[in-house]
């Protein structure tokens, strides 16, 4: 017998395709702006992860640019 109910796994699917799209999202917004700022990529990423990728994004784009030289 199966127990198991099967709109939970339906769920559980929904769940991870949203998280990936989140954390897809968050990478995008690092690699577009953060790459370019003074924070950095991994910063940036972890801002947007943590907090929201529009709170990242703002706290982004406060940032100062990076000087051509480290590009």
């Amino acid at each position: 017998m199966d127990f198991r109910d099967p709109n939970v796994d339906a769920i559980s699917n929904t769940v991870l395709v949203l998280a990936v799209i989140y954390l897809v999202i968050c990478f995008a917004i690092a690699w577009i702006w953060g790459r370019k700022r003074r924070v950095g990529f991994l910063w940036s990423f972890v801002f947007s992860a943590l907090m929201t990728p529009i709170v990242g994004l703002a706290i982004i784009l406060a940032g100062k640019k990076r000087d051509q030289e480290y590009l």
